[in-house]
């Protein structure tokens, strides 16, 4: 086996891209999960609430009545400071139209992995196509295309760095049953080199009563909002770069940022 490859990794398994994400989401120490389960992104939250529910994870999960739910709650809870998951594809993505557009533009950190699907219902399309993600293009998430199981961990790590340093969400995007179903060996990383990765800190703007702050105000014009959204979505990729260069690194594996 490749050492370069394989370097940090504690263990080697066979995952599809679903499962590898879930990984992803346990050695990142999520505090916050919130989901409603659509095809074909289901059996990676399944994975996640597994891991909780023996005890492999601490985390809280929230099994929303919908997609639009489990969204707002990833909102709120990135509001307080937890470190938030979630996944979803399509027609899901489609029906958390409006709180994927809250956590973009009120730059809110978290981790959603979306398992591309076309949105297009007449022929009941479950194939991939990114007409999901690109419905957010413009709304402050940042999108990382992934090719394999192994680029889905290592992104879902990944985005965390991204997400609370730029302070923005982050969304690895895999491509619904070709990646999300299938199977490949994918290394598994040390927990105490990811948490020392991407360790956990107080976040200086969140919910804390000690430190009153407004959210969401309406006092600046959304033309400014737009303007200051777009500067620090371009610094997002260069953040994008050290957070890769840091992993590859300290990992040996190597996802360069592609424009």
């Amino acid at each position: 086996m490749n050492e370069a490859i394989n370097a940090g990794a504690a263990e080697t398994k066979v995952l599809s891209g679903n499962y590898a994400a879930a990984w992803g989401a346990r050695l990142s120490q999520v505090e916050v999960v919130s989901f409603y389960p659509i095809t074909p992104a289901t059996s990676m939250l399944e994975k996640v609430a597994e891991f909780v529910f023996k005890g492999e994870m601490e985390a809280k999960v929230v099994m929303a009545e919908g997609e639009h739910s489990a969204m707002s709650i990833m909102v709120g809870a990135s509001m307080s400071g937890a470190r938030c998951f979630s996944g979803s594809a399509g027609q899901g993505m489609a029906y958390m139209h409006e709180p994927l557009q809250a956590a973009g533009r009120g730059r809110y950190p978290m981790v959603l992995v979306n398992c591309s699907r076309g949105l297009y219902h007449g022929s009941n399309n479950e194939h991939p196509e990114h007409d999901d993600s690109m419905t957010v293009r413009d709304s402050g998430w940042v999108q990382l295309f992934c090719e394999s199981s192994q680029e889905v961990l290592d992104t879902v790590i990944q985005g965390y760095k991204i997400a609370e340093q730029a302070s923005l969400p982050v969304m690895p995007v895999q491509e619904g049953f070709y990646m999300s179903h299938a199977y490949e060996p994918v290394h598994i990383p040390h927990p105490a080199a990811v948490a020392a990765y991407i360790p956990k800190e107080p976040r200086r703007i969140r919910i804390d009563p000690a430190h009153p702050a407004k959210f969401g105000s309406w006092d600046v014009s959304s033309f400014r909002v737009k303007y200051e959204l777009h500067q620090i979505t371009s610094m997002a990729r260069q953040i994008a770069r050290e957070a890769n260069e840091e992993f590859a690194a300290t990992f040996g594996r190597n996802w360069p940022v592609v424009d």
